[in-house]
C-alpha cells in the first residue's frame, strides 16, 4: 500500500488546538533612569541665561521659542510637562551642537554635560510611564527570512534554501526584525507550507520504496502543451498527441519512480503510449493496456538529481482510421487521472545527519510504534517550537503520526507529517512567549527563561537556543550566567549572523547589490569588485565582534582587510591573490568603517559622488539625526555639461544651497559630505574632481572645522552621538521595535556603563540584554 502523505496545510489545520491558551506579548522599556526633579536652578537657568534668552525671549522668539521663563530654575514637574516638547528640543539642538551657534561663547564642556543631564533627569521625572516600570510593547513578531534560514540550519544540520523563496520582509526603523511591520499574508504562509513538507522531505529519509515520500499531482492541474485534451470524470483526455508539464522538487540524488493512473482507446496496431521525462531524463515509455471499466497504474523508474525539476507526460502515439468496420477501433486515445513521484527509493544504510538528530530518541524496531513516535516527537517538538512541550501537544502530534502509521506508512513517514505540523505552526514560525495574565497591561513580569534563550539567540545568532543555553533555561539559571552566555555566544562562529542581519542593515550595505556605477565613468567597478567591497566591510565588522574591540574602531580603525583586486582599487601596495589578509592603515586616507568603497559606493549616485546623500547618511546611520525631506520645490544640482565644466561639484552645491528653503539643512549635510569628497563614487582615492582640485574641508553647525577626511573622522570619534546613535540601532534591532521616550534611560545607562568599559563591543550587547526591555515583558489591553 502507498504510504498516505498529508499535506502541511492539513498539518497545521490539525494542529490547530495546540495554539490555544498561547498568548501574544508585548515588551519595551520605561521608568527614569535617576528619579526626583532635576536641579534646574544650577545646571540649567545659568547656561540658559547667559547662552540662549539674548535670542530665546518674548522679543526675538527665534526658533518660535521664548526661553525667559524655562531659565527661572523652577524644578517644578507640572511646569516641566508643560513644557515638555519644548524641553527635548532644548535638549536635542544643544546635544547636536547646533546651539549655541557657531559664532556664540559656548558653555565649557562640563557644564554642558550637566546641563543635559539636568534636563534628562527633569524630564524623567516629569514624565514617568504611564504603568509603573512599564517596559512597552513589541508586536509578536514572526521569523524573519535570514532567522528562518538559520533556524533550520541549526535545527537540521541542513543548508535550505527554502527561505529564499519568501517575499521580502518589510523593513521597518532601518531593520526587518520589527513585529509592526513582520505581517502574515496567504501567500507567505502558502510558502511556508510548501518549505515545511520539502525539509521534512529532505530532512527524514524513509526505509524502503513503498514508504518514500510521494507527490501528487491531479492531471488536469497540469499545464498543457500542443495537446487538444479536456477533462471529463476527473480523467484528462488526450484526443491527439500531447504534452502535459509540471514541477517536482526532489530532496536528493536517488531512484525514483514516476507513476501514472490511465487507460486508453485502443486503435490501429499498438496499444496509447505514455512517455515522461523528468529533468533531463528520458524515463522509458509504457504502454497502457488498461481499458475505461479498470484503469490502472503505469510506473517508470529513473535516477533523479536533488532540486527542483520539470517534468512531463506525453501521449505520443495518436492514431485515428474513421473508416474501421470497428467503431471502437478508429481513435487511439489516452487519459490520465493523475501522476505521482516517489522517492527517493531503496534501503538507506547511511541516512543524513538531519534524520540522525530527528530519530537520536527513538528506542528502536523493538518497542511499541506508540512509544517509539512519542520518543521522537518529544525533543523533536521542543527543539522546534524552542520550549518544552506540554503534554496536551505532545499527545496530538503523536496522534498525527499514528494516524498515518495506521494507513500504512512507515514511522518515518509518520514523523515527517509531525514535523511539518511543527513547521507551519506559529509556535515556530512566532516569537511566542506566554505570559500569565496577557490581556492585562499591568501585568508585568521577567520572562521565562526558555523565552529570554530565544530572546538572546535570535539576537546575537539569528537562530534558535543551542543545547548549552537551553540547559541554562531547563536549570532555570539563565539569568544568574546572562553575562557567561553573552561572551560565549559572541566567541561561536553563529555571532556572525551580526554582520548579515545588523551591520548590513545599519550601514545600509543591502543598497549594494542594486548599486550600478557607470561603466565608462568607473571601468574597474565589477561584480567581483563589489563582492570584495562587500566583503572587506563584512570582515572588518567581524573583528570587531570577535575582539571586542571598540566600536569607536568603526570610526576610525587603523585596519582593514583586502585582497590584490580591492587593493589595487585602494592603491595599496605588495598585496597579491584572491584570499583577503588584514593590513595596518596609516590613518591618512582610510580608517574604518566610513571610508571603505563599500559604504562610499551606496552612498554616491551612479554618475558621481553625492555630498547631500553621504551627509544624510552620516546624520542618520552614524549621529542618529533626522533629516527632513527636501521642500517642495528645491529643485535639482544643475547637472548639464556646460554646468560640470564650469565649476565643481562643491560649488554648484554651495550655489544651490543659498535658497533659504534649502540652507537649514545642507548646513548640516554638506560638511559631512564633503569630508569625504577625496572618495570617488565607488570608494577609489582621488585628488581631483574632473578639472577642479578637491576640497575637502568643511565647517560644522557648532563651529567644528576639518580640512580632510582624517580630521572629520576624529570629530566623528569624539562625538557622543555616535556611540548613542549605535547604542539605539542596535536596541531597536535587539527588540524588534522602535523607540520610546521611556527608552532613553536606558539607553543613557547602557552608554554611560559602555564607556567606562571603553566602549568594548560585548559592553553594547550586555547593557540591552540587561534592560528591562529586554528581560522582560506586559500584558496588553484587549479591544472591545
Amino acid at each position: 500500500m502507498l504510504a498516505v502523505r498529508r499535506s502541511a496545510t492539513a498539518a497545521v489545520f490539525a494542529l490547530v488546538s495546540l495554539v490555544a491558551g498561547s498568548a501574544t506579548v508585548r515588551w519595551a522599556e520605561g521608568g527614569p533612569a535617576d528619579g526626583g526633579a532635576a536641579d534646574l536652578v544650577s545646571d540649567v537657568g545659568p547656561v540658559l541665561r547667559s547662552h540662549c534668552v539674548g535670542c530665546h525671549d518674548a522679543k526675538t522668539h527665534a526658533g518660535g521659542l521664548d526661553l525667559v521663563g524655562f531659565a527661572d530654575g523652577s524644578a517644578d514637574g507640572k511646569r516641566v510637562r508643560e513644557r515638555i516638547d519644548a524641553w527635548r528640543k532644548i535638549r536635542a539642538r544643544v546635544a547636536a551642537r547646533e546651539m549655541p551657534p557657531k559664532d556664540a561663547p559656548k558653555p565649557t564642556a562640563e557644564a554642558k554635560e550637566r546641563f543635559l543631564a539636568a534636563i534628562d533627569r527633569a524630564i524623567d521625572a516629569a514624565t514617568p510611564p504611564a504603568i509603573p516600570g512599564d517596559p512597552g510593547r513589541v508586536t509578536l513578531r514572526r521569523l524573519n527570512r535570514l532567522e528562518y534560514r538559520n533556524t533550520i540550519r541549526d535545527l537540521f544540520a541542513l543548508d535550505d534554501r527554502s527561505s529564499d523563496g519568501f517575499p521580502s520582509d518589510d523593513v521597518g526603523f532601518g531593520f526587518d526584525r520589527i513585529g509592526d511591520v513582520l505581517s502574515m499574508p496567504p501567500l507567505l504562509f502558502e510558502k511556508y507550507a510548501a518549505a515545511a513538507e520539502h525539509i521534512a522531505d529532505v530532512a527524514i529519509v524513509s526505509g524502503s520504496g513503498k514508504d518514500a515520500p510521494t507527490k501528487r499531482f491531479e492531471a488536469e492541474k497540469l499545464e498543457f502543451v500542443r495537446s487538444q485534451a479536456n477533462v471529463n470524470g476527473g480523467f484528462v483526455n488526450f484526443f491527439t498527441d500531447g504534452t502535459a508539464t509540471g514541477e517536482v522538487r526532489l530532496s536528493r540524488d536517488g531512484e525514483y519512480e514516476i507513476r501514472a493512473r490511465a487507460f486508453g482507446d485502443p486503435a490501429g496496431p499498438e496499444l496509447p503510449r505514455l512517455a515522461w521525462r523528468v529533468g533531463d531524463v528520458d524515463v522509458p515509455s509504457v504502454d497502457v493496456e488498461a481499458t475505461e471499466r479498470k484503469p490502472e497504474i503505469v510506473v517508470g523508474r529513473f535516477r533523479g538529481k536533488a532540486g527542483v525539476r520539470a517534468f512531463s507526460i506525453a501521449f505520443v502515439n495518436d492514431y485515428y482510421e474513421p473508416t474501421n468496420p470497428d467503431p471502437k477501433r478508429r481513435d487511439r486515445n489516452l487519459h490520465v487521472d493523475w501522476v505521482e513521484i516517489a522517492g527517493p527509493l531503496g534501503i538507506v544504510e547511511d541516512p543524513p545527519e538531519s534524520h540522525r538528530r530527528i530519530f537520536a530518541t527513538d528506542p528502536g524496531v523493538g518497542a511499541d510504534v506508540a512509544a517509539r513516535a512519542r520518543a521522537v516527537m518529544g525533543p523533536l517538538a521542543s527543539r522546534v517550537w524552542r520550549r518544552p512541550v506540554r503534554d496536551d501537544e505532545l499527545a496530538r502530534l503523536v496522534g498525527l503520526v499514528l494516524a498515518d502509521v495506521k494507513a500504512g506508512a512507515s514511522l518515518e513517514e509518520g514523523v515527517r507529517t509531525g514535523l511539518e505540523a511543527l513547521l507551519v505552526s506559529p509556535h515556530f514560525l512566532f516569537h511566542v512567549e506566554v505570559l500569565a495574565k496577557p490581556d492585562d497591561p499591568r501585568s508585568i513580569a521577567p520572562l521565562d527563561d526558555f523565552a529570554l534563550a530565544s530572546r538572546l539567540s535570535y539576537f546575537l545568532w539569528s537562530s534558535l537556543p543551542d543545547d548549552a543555553l537551553l540547559a541554562r533555561a531547563r536549570e532555570g539559571r539563565l539569568r544568574e550566567h546572562l553575562g557567561t552566555e553573552v561572551r560565549r555566544m559572541l566567541g561561536d562562529p553563529r555571532a556572525g549572523a551580526l554582520v548579515d542581519g545588523f551591520a548590513e542593515q545599519w550601514l545600509t550595505l543591502r543598497r549594494l547589490a542594486a548599486a550600478s556605477p557607470d561603466k565608462e565613468r568607473f571601468a574597474s567597478f565589477d561584480a567581483r569588485l563589489r563582492d570584495d567591497m562587500l566583503r572587506e566591510t563584512q570582515m572588518f565588522f567581524e573583528t570587531v565582534v570577535n575582539e571586542d574591540r571598540s566600536v569607536l574602531d568603526f570610526v576610525d580603525g587603523p585596519f582593514t582587510y583586502v585582497n590584490e583586486r580591492l587593493a589595487k582599487h585602494y592603491g595599496i601596495a605588495g598585496v597579491a591573490g584572491e584570499r583577503f589578509r588584514r593590513v595596518t592603515l596609516d590613518g591618512a586616507r582610510r580608517a574604518g568603517i566610513f571610508t571603505q568603497a563599500s559604504v562610499l559606493t551606496v552612498t554616491s549616485y551612479p554618475t558621481r559622488t553625492s555630498p547631500v546623500r553621504r551627509g544624510k547618511w552620516m546624520l542618520e546611520q552614524v549621529l542618529g539625526s533626522e533629516v527632513p525631506p527636501p521642500p517642495p520645490g528645491a529643485g535639482d544640482l544643475n547637472e548639464s555639461d556646460d554646468a560640470t565644466k564650469a565649476a565643481s561639484l562643491r560649488a554648484r552645491t554651495e550655489r544651490h544651497r543659498r535658497d533659504p528653503a534649502c540652507a537649514s539643512c545642507h548646513q548640516k549635510l554638506d560638511p559631512l559630505g564633503f569630508g569625504l569628497e577625496n572618495y570617488d563614487a565607488v570608494g577609489a582615492w582621488r585628488e581631483k574632481d574632473g578639472e577642479f582640485p578637491i576640497d575637502a574641508s568643511g565647517t560644522l553647525p557648532d563651529g567644528r572645522t576639518f580640512r580632510s577626511p582624517a580630521e572629520l573622522r576624529a570629530i566623528l570619534k569624539a562625538d557622543p552621538g555616535f556611540v548613542r546613535c549605535f547604542a539605539e540601532k542596535m536596541f531597536v534591532y535587539a527588540i524588534g521595535r522602535g523607540l520610546a521616550d521611556a527608552d532613553a534611560p536606558a539607553i543613557r545607562r547602557i552608554v554611560e556603563t559602555a564607556t567606562a568599559e571603553g566602549h568594548r563591543f560585548s559592553s553594547y550587547v550586555m547593557g540591552i540584554v540587561a534592560s528591562a526591555a529586554f528581560g522582560s515583558a506586559r500584558g496588553e489591553e484587549t479591544l472591545k
